[in-house]
């Protein structure tokens, strides 16, 4: 288990074991709900941090991330504004619009 990890950590400790748990600092207002008392991430919250976590999610980037963006975007429900204002939270609203409109992931309309 690994409490807020820099890279370094990431890179010769967490990415070759399987079973490591890495503890982060929750960002104020992350979109998360609870089950049974336990606090848990919301899809868009998943998406955002995925897109903007270039040290421990470094494996789901480039194709896989679009991979990924498309087959949730296809699959289940996702409350854009949800994920925007979280994009916005994170400092990172203008890339996220920027990577869904350029992959085809929704219209840019649907962004306006």
């Amino acid at each position: 288990m690994y409490i807020n990890p820099d890279q370094k950590i990431n890179e010769e400790y967490i990415s070759e074991n399987k079973e490591s748990i890495a503890i982060i600092p929750l960002i104020t207002k992350s979109p998360i709900f609870k089950i049974a008392r336990v606090s848990v991430p919301s899809l868009e919250k998943i998406l955002v941090d995925t897109f903007c976590d270039n040290n421990l999610l470094q494996a789901y980037k480039g194709s896989e991330l679009k991979i990924i963006f498309s087959n949730v975007f296809n699959d289940y429900s996702v409350d854009i504004a949800k994920l925007i204002n979280y994009s916005r939270r994170r400092n990172k609203e203008k890339e996220l619009k920027d990577f869904l409109i350029k992959n085809k992931i929704i219209e840019k309309d649907v962004m306006e």
